[in-house]
């Protein structure tokens, strides 16, 4: 039996199989959305969908008025790419940790990363909403920092909206019940790094202490990111695990 395949997910992979095989290299040109969309029998808007997850992930960099390139890859990944439509519960698991405090929430102007991640116009803004995770066994050192972004063009049209929820609930969660947005997927990106000095001050460690951290960034029918919050931890105090429940249909007993 012949699976399907969406097609943008089948352009992703011509083109993250031309990289690996050094069709294409870094800073080499790919193809544009236009020739994407001849080639695959296509929309433009499907091609545009397949090229803007692989900026998302990191894959390809997009130069306005240029066009998309290959980015240098200084690490290897592992996708965990899954359909919240179907797999619905992600839990996570604490060594000493169970609750967030909610210390700032303001509205910024974003970055470059964090504009490009969204695709917003440079005018466009983002609610920036910052968390401690406090441990159990010690409420005064926090173990964790959650710094979740919201364009703010999501809130408008849900006036009133109160944030206090997200003290006790994942921001996936909070969105699904308390905005119109309509979440599809999840991407979740891992690495590590070296504490600076704020973060030092806030989860009690060294300067240099090294730390993990982690991108889980939400994305909607259009597969447009609409939200994402990245996450920096003491490892010995905070161990975070993804559990999906998996809803087979027909599925012989």
């Amino acid at each position: 039996m012949t699976s399907y395949m969406p097609k943008y997910v089948a352009i992703k992979e011509y083109i993250t199989e031309n990289i690996k095989s050094k069709k294409l290299k870094p800073g080499d040109q790919i193809l544009s959305e236009h020739e994407l969309a001849l080639l695959f029998n296509v929309s433009r808007v499907t091609a545009n969908t397949a090229i803007r997850e692989l900026a998302t992930q990191g894959v390809v960099e997009r130069k306005r008025g240029k066009g998309t390139f290959v980015r240098e890859q200084e690490y290897s990944e592992i996708e965990m790419y899954h359909d919240i439509s179907k797999y619905r519960k992600i839990s996570s698991e604490f060594t000493e940790s169970k609750k967030h405090i909610i210390e700032d929430i303001s509205v910024i102007d974003p970055d470059e990363k964090t504009r490009k991640r969204f695709g917003l116009e440079i005018s466009e803004k983002v609610y920036r909403i910052t968390r401690l995770m406090i441990s159990d066994q010690d409420e005064d050192i926090p173990v964790a920092i959650d710094y979740s972004y919201i364009p703010v063009k999501h809130i408008l049209d849900n006036e009133g909206i109160d944030f206090k929820p997200l003290s006790s609930t994942y921001l996936h969660e909070f969105l699904s019940r308390e905005t119109d947005i309509n979440l599809k997927f999840v991407h979740i990106h891992v690495d590590a790094k070296l504490a600076d000095k704020h973060e030092a001050g806030i989860l009690n460690v060294a300067v240099n202490y090294p730390l993990i951290i982690w991108d889980t960034i939400l994305l909607d029918n259009n597969n447009s990111v609409v939200a994402f919050t990245t996450t920096t931890a003491n490892p010995k105090k905070y161990r975070a695990f993804i559990n999906f429940e998996i809803k087979s249909a027909g599925m012989k007993k």
